[in-house]
């Protein structure tokens, strides 16, 4: 089984530099990768996951504790995520 992109974000300090990440409609996408991603990627200024819909709630809130540049955020198509107005 090859590495995730949680097991690449803990080896190689040059994720710590990530701006943008894009990973719309990876279906195997999941809470526990997000945030991982947000721990160890705490530069990121925008993250694209349309279409993955096992992310929840779980994710936000790492995103928004990790990633405080984080200005372009797309979570749509996202189960539990629902747009509050």
């Amino acid at each position: 089984m090859k590495p995730g992109l949680a097991h690449h974000c803990r080896r190689h300090r040059c994720l710590e530099q990530l701006r943008a990440l894009d990973v719309r409609f990876c279906r195997q996408l999941n809470d526990t990768t997000v945030i991982k991603v947000a721990m160890h990627c705490r530069k990121l200024e925008a993250f694209r996951a349309g279409g993955c819909s096992q992310l929840t709630k779980r994710s936000l809130a790492a995103l928004a504790e990790h990633c405080p540049n984080l200005a372009a955020l797309d979570v749509s198509g996202a189960a539990d995520i629902v747009d509050a107005g």
